[in-house]
């Protein structure tokens, strides 16, 4: 939502996700990850859901090599 306050012209800045920022219009800058402690990023999959294996096979995707290249382009680190 920050990000369209600001892509928007409503807001001046806007702190929001890199993955957001890192194409399109305008200038950005990292926050200093010393700044804040870690964003952790958790990917869950619900077995109450009515496609848990498609749930499965998309987090394995992210967790594959291929997947985790993808990540890394928009400013994500790997996962441990």
């Amino acid at each position: 939502m920050a990000h369209q306050y600001a892509s928007s012209g409503n807001a001046e800045v806007a702190i929001t996700a890199l993955s957001l920022v890192t194409t399109g219009e305008g200038a950005w800058a990292e926050v200093d990850e010393s700044l804040h402690p870690p964003i952790q990023q958790t990917a869950a999959v619900l077995t109450a859901g009515n496609n848990v294996e498609h749930g499965r096979m998309f987090v394995a995707y992210l967790l594959s090599e291929r997947g985790q290249a993808i990540l890394d382009e928009f400013g994500y680190e790997r996962a441990d």
